[in-house]
């Protein structure tokens, strides 16, 4: 684990896990944002108590109602994935910062695979917040962001309570929420038809959608759809985003599963 990124001397403090937990805890606004980010780039376990913490800082609102201090530690726990976290987190669904509630779902749901025990809970949980956002207009409040993580969140965790809910927003009005929906009710049901939708958008002429659906298919774990990913006028980069992601649903496995094969060596191609 790096503990050090400075020498001490002219170029600045040593940066150690003890310090930024201090400067988590006592220091300014800049200083605090700083520190929840590196505690959760450097994996920093025992920072897990301050960064549960850090996500009740409300004084560090800005003007426009964001929390970006919190919004760090919620993303930090969710690397740590201690689920000392869970409780702090679900009390932190509902802030008024969309941007916050979004890092709030992705470090629940990152918690909750990395610890199949709680995955039930946190399906619950994180289902109930989809009825209330449906009554919000989004030119009034920016909540598709929000509803792409939840929808992902709950296709991950493979809650399959949410089926239903998760499919009905295949229709949504947002591009980036129906593939969203797609990608995750592939996770839920297996059905390769829950893909199409992605297919299509690989071919629009919106390159960050392109992009987006890429890495949404990637993460559905639909194994036929490689050839597609390794087709998409995308740049290479992300179709090996993409591709390695199509695999971490299938490996490890011993023996590979013979279909994971021609995958790899699609990767070899694009490296």
């Amino acid at each position: 684990m790096v503990r050090a990124e400075t020498d001490g001397s002219e170029h600045g403090p040593v940066l150690t896990v003890a310090a930024q937990i201090e400067k988590l805890l006592a220091g300014d606004a800049s200083e605090r944002y700083y520190a929840a980010w590196w505690l959760g780039r450097v994996r920093a376990q025992e920072s897990v108590t301050a960064l549960i913490d850090a996500l009740g800082y409300a004084e560090d609102r800005t003007p426009t109602g964001a929390y970006p201090v919190r919004r760090n530690a919620a993303r930090a726990l969710g690397k740590l994935q201690d689920p000392e976290a869970i409780p702090a987190l679900s009390q932190s669904l509902q802030t008024g910062d969309a941007l916050l509630s979004a890092a709030v779902v992705q470090a629940l749901g990152a918690i909750a695979q990395d610890h199949p025990e709680h995955q039930v809970a946190v399906g619950q949980r994180l289902l109930q917040e989809l009825p209330p956002l449906q009554a919000i207009d989004p030119a009034a409040a920016p909540v598709d962001g929000l509803l792409e993580s939840l929808i992902e969140s709950l296709g991950d965790l493979k809650y399959l309570a949410a089926v239903d809910t998760v499919t009905s927003y295949q229709q949504h009005p947002s591009v980036r929420v129906r593939c969203a929906a797609a990608r995750a009710g592939y996770r839920l049901t297996q059905d390769p038809a829950c893909v199409e939708p992605l297919l299509v958008v690989l071919q629009d002429e919106n390159i960050h959608l392109r992009r987006a659906a890429l890495l949404d298919l990637g993460a559905s774990g639909y194994l036929q759809g490689a050839n597609a990913i390794a087709a998409a006028p995308v740049e290479t980069n992300i179709k090996l985003l993409a591709l390695k992601a199509l695999l971490d649903g299938h490996l490890p496995q011993d023996p590979i599963p013979a279909a994971v094969l021609p995958v790899l060596a699609m990767l070899d191609d694009l490296i």
